[in-house]
């Protein structure tokens, strides 16, 4: 579940709205080819990640216990899904899906990690 996380890691939320609409662009680019996605998808996309971002953000600086925050990234991620999942189309969805379960496998392998089930609340 956890697996947007990665497709965000490299720009992961620090600052401001605007540094967040900058670094939710910075992901969506590296979408639209991939996913070739058109002009609208890619606005809806980059407000989706714009609002994640922002959420993300505000849950790192709750005083919220680990846990807690672990299930509110969760929450957050299948809320981003359910999103992403409108806006793009069957064969889109799963190609992104795809990229972003290999992501977390490269992540998971390099941070020498368990893997745990990604769908688990």
């Amino acid at each position: 579940m956890l697996l947007n996380a990665l497709w965000l890691a490299p720009v992961y939320a620090q600052g401001d709205a605007s540094a967040n609409r900058d670094k939710a662009e910075q992901v969506t680019s590296r979408m639209i080819q991939k996913l070739e996605l058109t002009p609208e998808q890619t606005k809806k996309i980059t407000d989706i990640h714009a609002d994640y971002l922002k959420e993300l953000q505000r849950l790192k600086e709750s005083a919220m216990t680990k846990e807690e925050k672990v299930t509110a990234v969760k929450r957050l991620v299948k809320k981003e899904d359910n999103k992403m999942e409108e806006v793009l189309s069957e064969t889109q969805f799963d190609t992104y899906v795809e990229l972003r379960n290999k992501k977390m496998k490269k992540y998971i392998e390099k941070k020498g990690l368990k893997p745990k089930s990604v769908d688990s609340e």
